[in-house]
């Protein structure tokens, strides 16, 4: 059993050991918006690793790093003032 099953931490030769011993990769996929002030806007990102972390070392296999998408774009970007 692989030391984690976070793609990201793993090294080549634990990678190919871990995938040969459950081919399967969980993929963690969120969206980068607002949930308010409490929280980063990466929050469904970090949530969907997490929970991908879990189900993994329930029902094996490895988890690939986060992808994020964007529901938003700093103010710099959309030609706003930034101070």
């Amino acid at each position: 059993m692989p030391r984690t099953a976070q793609w990201e931490r793993m090294f080549p030769d634990e990678l190919e050991t871990a995938f040969a011993e459950c081919p399967v990769a969980w993929l963690p996929y969120g969206l980068c918006e607002p949930h308010g002030p409490q929280n980063a806007v990466g929050m469904d990102a970090i949530r969907a690793h997490e929970y991908l972390l879990r189900a993994a070392a329930s029902f094996g296999g490895i988890v690939a790093p986060r992808s994020t998408g964007t529901a938003m774009k700093p103010a710099a970007l959309r030609g706003g003032r930034t101070s």
